[in-house]
């Protein structure tokens, strides 16, 4: 994703991970504020706490995506995600 001419302080970067447990789907979603780091780019950590993580079960599809306020700038997802619904 890349953000060009955008208000860096209206920037969030939100991660919806889907995770199976027995037969039980669950979905989580951490957001965060973007923070530019550097000229070029960097990584961003996005963390899911503990408890949540031991209950989570198999991780079986993700999206994350890029938010200026309300306008989604950009999306990338696990090839899975669209085949699975949480309940």
């Amino acid at each position: 994703m890349e953000a060009k001419n955008v208000d860096w302080n209206n920037l969030k970067l939100r991660a919806e991970i889907r995770g199976l447990d027995g037969d039980t789907i669950r979905n989580v979603t951490i957001e965060e504020p973007a923070i530019k780091a550097g000229l070029f780019g960097n990584w961003a950590e996005l963390k899911i706490d503990r408890a949540e993580y031991a209950s989570f079960g198999e991780l079986v599809a993700w999206r994350v995506t890029l938010w200026e306020g309300e306008h989604q700038l950009g999306e990338l997802q696990s090839f899975l995600w669209s085949g699975v619904t949480a309940r």
